[in-house]
């Protein structure tokens, strides 16, 4: 139940993204010169994703993450350009009844040769190994092996995909590669297993 739970979160982070620019939504623009945190930066950041706490209101994250953000609405506030080990990313703040409960890292970096995803992939996940520990899931899915020969031609076709998961006591790490009609997605969530509703996946 566990599992179904938080790759059903997974599933409804990863499309949260794309459903935010269908809505009422604010797009800011700034003349102020703000840079955002690289990596190595983040370390003096204490917050369960980069500086937020569970809990934060909107206010408080752009009180801390800075007032350039790209899109901003009731639901969740979008940050990009941003910077993760060597990859750029896209940042995701979302919210329930007011308050911070999923964070969210979409990578921006794009490839010709689909198999340097699957790289990108390993090279993050031994990262979020040292500092989480051994994951708790640890999945490489596939539905054919047309492409068995070739995993980032699979990937692209949708027969392969990748979720590992790290559990704390007050935190959910999500890591996802996977592929949507020959869109390559490739996301690290964060979310607070306190305040996240579950969903019934069992037809999925």
């Amino acid at each position: 139940m566990f599992v179904r739970k938080v790759a059903a979160c997974l599933i409804v982070v990863l499309l949260s993204t794309s459903v935010l620019g269908c809505r009422n939504v604010e797009y800011k623009k700034t003349d102020e010169a703000q840079s955002s945190p690289s990596y190595t930066e983040k370390e003096s950041m204490n917050g369960v994703f980069r500086y937020a706490n569970w809990g934060d209101s909107t206010e408080a994250i752009v009180a801390l993450e800075g007032k350039n953000y790209a899109i901003m609405d009731e639901a969740g506030i979008v940050y990009e350009n941003i910077e993760l080990l060597t990859y750029m990313t896209s940042v995701y703040y979302g919210f329930k009844n007011g308050e911070f409960n999923t964070g969210l890292y979409t990578i921006t970096d794009v490839h010709t040769n689909q198999n340097l995803y699957i790289d990108d992939f390993r090279n993050i996940n031994k990262a979020l190994t040292e500092k989480y520990g051994e994951p708790f899931k640890d999945n490489e899915k596939w539905t054919r092996d047309l492409f068995g020969d070739d995993p980032g031609l699979a990937l692209y076709y949708g027969d392969v995909e990748y979720l590992t998961v790290w559990t704390t006591d007050n935190l959910v790490v999500m890591h996802g590669l996977r592929a949507d009609n020959f869109e390559i997605h490739h996301s690290i969530a964060y979310l607070d297993p306190n305040n996240t509703k579950e969903t019934d996946t069992s037809g999925l």
